[in-house]
């Protein structure tokens, strides 16, 4: 009766843990971004903020689309391709970390260690 109770048991939580489990990233709206709704401003907001103090002479003007580069379970790594001024073009990474309803964006230059999703 306990070998039972136990078998059911550990059944019963690896339902629970792959419930738990995050749906692989995709595209959330035409630009590309996993980012949804309010987010995806929030994210080009982000985007353009890292590329103007980085690139003072040359200001951001609007994101052209993001790639969704890795998936990893709990966060989701982008590049953000986006047109600076004279229709420049410059492309940044976006690590997306999704924690309690929000979201928390991290910036920074393109990494030698992206990948593509296979």
């Amino acid at each position: 009766m306990l070998s039972h109770l136990i078998r059911f048991s550990c059944v019963a939580s690896a339902i629970a843990f792959a419930g738990c489990a995050s749906a692989p990233a995709k595209p959330c709206s035409p630009l590309g971004t996993s980012a949804c709704g309010a987010q995806t401003a929030n994210v080009a907001r982000d985007v353009a903020g890292w590329h103007n103090a980085h690139q003072a002479s040359c200001p951001y003007v609007r994101p052209i689309f993001a790639q969704i580069v890795r998936d990893e379970g709990d966060a989701v790594v982008e590049h953000w391709t986006i047109e600076a001024c004279e229709s420049k073009q410059f492309t940044y990474r976006a690590y997306l970390l999704p924690m309690g309803g929000g979201l928390t964006v991290m910036v920074s230059d393109v990494r030698p260690d992206d990948r593509d999703t296979p």
